[in-house]
């Protein structure tokens, strides 16, 4: 017959109390990565949060029909804090069946990928790029002008953001928008268009990362 040894109160204290002092330190050993961004809470200002799952969000119901997050982040410690953040870009479909794109900011609260501010890029763009240099975060974005064919918008915008890392917010420093001088006319080919650097209007700034979804 096997007898089971019963450990007393004051030790099973203890070492339940290890346990809960040791967990916030194994979540901190990993940083965040942009997996991590790919499954968190995203706040949409003025139409609530989502919970996203690699990536994506869909509803039937509510403002947000869908959420989409960027495959490629930013990453770097933006509040000074020594832990690694991130900086994604969100496609949001809307009930009223907008298309809007959001910058988000994202930090490591103690292990966990926390949303801390979202604000909206310019409407009816596409976003090309990020980048970070100085404190500022850059977005290039081109909006199809009048004159374009629909597979290739030609008008340039560019927005560039600080970061507060005392309450973790974004800021809009200022925006750009610049127009070609001859129609961005291009042959559509047979199969779906891909974007690179040398057909964009503009060269991307080094270090920049392409966006995708």
């Amino acid at each position: 017959m096997i007898k089971l040894a019963v450990l007393p109160q004051s030790i099973l204290l203890g070492i339940s109390l290890l346990l809960n002092n040791s967990l916030p330190l194994l979540a901190q050993s990993a940083p965040l990565s942009i997996d991590n961004l790919r499954h968190t809470v995203y706040n949409i200002p003025n139409r609530g949060s989502v919970i996203v799952n690699d990536g994506i969000f869909q509803s039937n119901e509510g403002p947000i029909l869908g959420v989409q997050v960027s495959r490629e982040a930013l990453m770097g410690d933006y509040n000074n804090d020594q832990r690694t953040d991130g900086i994604v870009v969100l496609r949001v479909i809307t009930r009223e069946q907008q298309q809007l794109h959001y910058l988000a900011l994202v930090i490591d609260n103690n292990g966990t990928a926390t949303n801390t501010d979202t604000v909206l890029l310019a409407d009816r763009v596409i976003v090309d790029n990020l980048s970070a240099k100085d404190g500022m975060i850059t977005v290039n974005m081109r909006r199809s002008l009048p004159r374009d064919p629909s597979c290739c918008p030609s008008g340039v915008i560019t927005q560039q953001f600080a970061i507060n890392p005392s309450i973790n917010q974004l800021t809009l420093l200022s925006t750009n928008e610049s127009q070609p001088t001859t129609p961005n006319v291009q042959l559509v080919p047979a199969s779906p268009l891909r974007i690179n650097n040398s057909n964009l209007p503009f060269q991307p700034p080094a270090g920049a990362i392409q966006i995708r979804f």
